[in-house]
């Protein structure tokens, strides 16, 4: 078993022991190609919501810094990162995931680029739009829910919606208005999923 396969494993547990988890969409997720998944971001547990009911393995870019512990930065590639000079347009991590993608892996994205305080969706990064653009890669919109905050045994809810084809979202990595209207739509997706399942969830149906 993989190091990835193994961490997985335990993610599934530790988070059906902690939470009250439900997932919706489901059916949504592709198996059969690579893609984007693009998320709102509440807590440092996000990642393990959004991977656990995943087939396809999930890839995400961090900070360059935090692979330069070899121990954690073993840990990290260990669990499908690779690094990413942030605040600079790094060439080689947008191509190091389109490789990813065009093999069949999941490349997951926060949209905001930051975690939100009050668990409501904020306003969109362009990253999401900028690599999908590179690399013609869809994106799965998705919406990780909590009704108040997360604690022992609280509900979250993942949403997984449908998949937005990328020419969509005419994306011209080289006209900034383009990027800004593509992540404005994308997130629309995500905000729409949030707003629908957490008066579901305020609701008593989750």
């Amino acid at each position: 078993m993989s190091f990835y396969m193994f961490a997985k494993t335990i993610s599934h547990f530790f988070v059906n022991v902690v939470y009250r988890m439900r997932y919706e969409g489901l059916e949504n997720i592709p198996e059969d190609q690579g893609f984007i998944m693009a998320s709102n971001h509440i807590s440092m547990f996000d990642p393990l919501f959004l991977a656990v009911k995943l087939k396809p393995q999930i890839h995400f870019m961090a900070k360059m810094e935090l692979f330069k512990n070899p121990v954690f930065g073993r840990a990290l590639k260990g669990l499908n990162a690779f690094p990413v000079d942030r605040g600079k347009g790094d060439g080689a991590a947008i191509k190091e995931a389109g490789r990813r993608i065009n093999g069949g892996g999941v490349l997951g994205m926060f949209i905001e680029g930051t975690r939100s305080n009050d668990g409501m969706p904020k306003r969109a990064r362009s990253g999401v739009a900028m690599i999908a653009g590179e690399t013609g890669a869809d994106i799965l919109p998705c919406a990780i829910i909590y009704p108040g905050k997360a604690q022992f045994r609280g509900k979250v809810t993942v949403c997984y919606g449908k998949l937005i084809k990328n020419e969509r979202l005419n994306i011209d990595v080289q006209t900034p208005s383009t990027l800004r209207n593509a992540s404005k739509s994308i997130m629309g997706d995500i905000r729409e999923l949030y707003l629908r399942f957490n008066e579901a969830c305020e609701g008593g149906s989750a």
